[in-house]
């Protein structure tokens, strides 16, 4: 299932909120991003590695990425919140490529931002129950 429309403002904050629920992790992608998520974000950190690809995207060349996964805690939950969009993270104002994964690891959710596509993986929930737990979902 794809995105059709950028979640954002309730309907993000809605999606965050379902994903709250269902989600143990997430990662964000940085490449030379230097703002405050480090910090603010080191108390959930699970693993970094530097990686080619993640959801939603495979580097074709150049330099790998660094990507960085945390446990989806209340104060993680509550920063992602504090953008106003899904597409919202990306370089440089932000890490990029939001994704969210299930307790067993598998994609919940997968984004790229700078393309404006996100979708999701087969650990997300049916689309009648996505539309009911988040209204203004447009998804296909």
């Amino acid at each position: 299932m794809r995105i059709q429309v950028e979640p954002v403002g309730d309907v993000y904050a809605a999606l965050l909120a379902l994903a709250a629920d269902e989600c143990a992790s997430f990662s964000l992608v940085w490449h030379a991003y230097t703002g405050d998520a480090v910090s603010a974000l080191a108390a959930d950190l699970l693993r970094e590695e530097r990686v080619r690809s993640w959801p939603g995207t495979a580097l074709g060349g150049g330099a790998p990425a660094t990507l960085r996964t945390y446990r989806m805690s209340a104060r993680a939950s509550a920063y992602l919140g504090e953008v106003g969009g899904l597409y919202a993270w990306r370089a440089p104002a932000r890490p990029e490529d939001l994704a969210l994964y299930a307790a067993d690891g598998r994609v919940w959710l997968g984004s790229t931002a700078h393309e404006a596509t996100a979708f999701f993986g087969e650990a997300a929930p049916p689309p009648s129950r996505l539309r009911a737990a988040v209204p203004g979902l447009f998804i296909r």
